[in-house]
């Protein structure tokens, strides 16, 4: 039976739409291909990043990192309510990676089995809640907006990450 071994929970602004999870190798700006697949079915990776594609840019996101012991079938973490994406690869040369958005603050996320070949699987909720929250703060007058960024969040991201067999 998998298990948790390490969580980590991120709530930032995702500039440019987008989230990445990468180690000190990755580099956005050569994997055009993966982004534009990302942009096609919100997850992708270039297996050394993994690029995920949000549906706004203006109000706060919150991504989970959950690192398993072992695999898990993307059912187990499915709901009704949530998109799943297929297993994805992503090659981690060091004990650490970095979770963040090209602009944003990031934050470092261990992995306690260490560098090595990974497997992942994203559950993403509340794409469309947020892109009707976007248009409800667009249509407000702009002195009525205030702190955006402390609007909780309703577009949500959970990575399972777990070492490959």
């Amino acid at each position: 039976m998998p298990r948790i071994v390490a969580e980590y929970e991120f709530v930032f602004v995702p500039f440019y739409r987008l989230i990445t999870l990468s180690g000190p190798e990755g580099d956005w700006r050569d994997a055009r291909e993966a982004l534009r697949r990302a942009n096609r079915s919100v997850v992708a990776t270039d297996t050394h990043e993994l690029f995920i594609s949000c549906a706004q840019d203006l109000l706060p996101v919150r991504a989970v990192v959950r690192v398993w012991d072992s695999p898990i079938e993307p059912a187990s973490v499915a709901t009704e309510q949530a998109g799943v994406s297929e297993r994805l690869p992503l090659n981690c040369p060091t004990a650490g990676l970095t979770l963040g958005s090209p602009t944003a603050p990031t934050k470092e996320v261990k992995l306690p089995d260490g560098p090595g070949r990974y497997e992942l699987v994203v559950v993403h909720r509340g794409r469309a809640d947020a892109l009707r929250q976007h248009e409800a703060v667009m249509d407000r007058p702009l002195d009525e907006m205030g702190d955006l960024s402390r609007e909780e969040p309703v577009e949500q991201y959970t990575i399972n990450l777990w070492p490959a067999t």
